[in-house]
């Protein structure tokens, strides 16, 4: 019970992260494809008004299920996205730099909290290094994809990609499921 539910927690933060990695690569690139580097601290600051507005949202009250539709709709605003993207103009281009940078946010704060609940504390010793790695090598992975992908297909593409790992997250979670934390051996 305990190597599933670290498997599974393992999976999520891989495909959280590794989405995240292809949003960056593909942020990055739109944003300085389209606006000049100059513009960068206006982002950052829309980003750092919303930020505390979201934060008052009470992202662990729908629990598992409350997550996994966070995770499908992260998915589906990014295919939303890349459709607008695709229609040209500026906007869309921030839109997407104001929501990766929220969004990493609120993904990790939910999938922490709902791994905290499926663990004890001396269970959580012994397998948080190990699901946090999930975290660090699909960062990694979504990098390396991320630049590889870049380079064959036009960068907005990725999005697609990173709604696909959205996507599987939340497949993951179900598999986590709900019950009872595990307990020490």
């Amino acid at each position: 019970r305990e190597r599933r539910a670290v498997l599974v927690a393992f999976s999520v933060l891989f495909c959280v992260l590794g989405a995240h990695a292809l949003v960056e690569t593909a942020r990055d690139a739109l944003f300085l494809q389209a606006l000049p580097v100059e513009r960068l601290p206006w982002v950052y600051l829309l980003v750092a008004v919303i930020g505390p507005l979201i934060s008052a949202i009470p992202f662990e009250a729908g629990g598992r299920r409350g997550l996994v539709a966070s995770l499908w709709l992260s998915g589906l605003t990014l295919v939303g996205l890349w459709w607008w993207i695709g229609l040209g103009g500026t906007v869309p281009r921030i839109a997407l730099y104001v929501w990766a940078g929220l969004s990493i946010s609120v993904a990790l704060v939910q999938v922490w909290h709902h791994v905290s609940q499926r663990f004890t504390v001396d269970a959580a010793k012994r397998v948080y290094g190990v699901i946090g790695a999930g975290a660090v090598l699909g960062a990694i992975v979504g990098a390396a994809a991320g630049g590889a992908v870049a380079t064959a297909l036009p960068v907005r593409h990725l999005l697609v990609g990173a709604a696909s790992l959205y996507g599987a997250a939340g497949v993951c979670v179900f598999w986590m499921g709900a019950g009872t934390p595990v307990p020490l051996r």
